[in-house]
């Protein structure tokens, strides 16, 4: 999947952006702010998405992971988009080679529907009602794995 992708809940834009720019906020100025800001608005409800048990907190914590990324990169990060930035063959190499990976994936998904629907129609068409139970056969809990293999049974026959 895409590292910056993240939905957005179904809130209202308010408290969206209130999210949002807590995020942002905390990515900007470290854990402290968060501590100190959790603290000051422990009673206010538009801040419950800082708890642990609240819905939004996985959203909030992925947003706040996205903007640490982008506001303070790691140096392996920069160095790697200047080398990337005077390689546009590169870049279109990358871009191919995704969109081959999602062709791949998509053809997979594809290849997988398609067998489960041949296993459903096969279910389908079978008769259910034109069997008859002739007999129950009853089994020990001893005698559990110590059947022939049904490719002997079916040399014995």
């Amino acid at each position: 999947d895409f590292e910056f992708l993240a939905d957005p809940p179904s809130i209202s834009a308010l408290d969206l952006d209130i999210v949002k720019l807590t995020a942002q906020f905390v990515a900007r100025n470290g854990r402290q702010f968060l501590t100190n800001l959790m603290n000051r608005e422990q009673r206010n409800y538009q801040f419950d998405f800082l708890r642990p048990q609240h819905s939004l907190f996985q959203y909030f914590t992925k947003l706040l992971e996205q903007y640490t990324k982008v506001l303070i990169p790691p140096k392996d990060m920069m160095s790697r988009l200047k080398d990337e930035c005077h390689s546009v063959a590169g870049v279109l190499e990358q871009v191919r080679y995704r969109a081959d990976w999602l062709r791949y994936q998509e053809m997979q998904k594809r290849k997988e529907e398609q067998a489960l629907e041949k296993e459903r129609v096969a279910y389908a068409q079978i008769d259910w009602h034109d069997f008859v139970v002739v007999e129950t056969v009853d089994y020990m809990p001893g005698e559990i794995g110590n059947f022939l293999h049904l490719r002997r049974q079916m040399k014995w026959v």
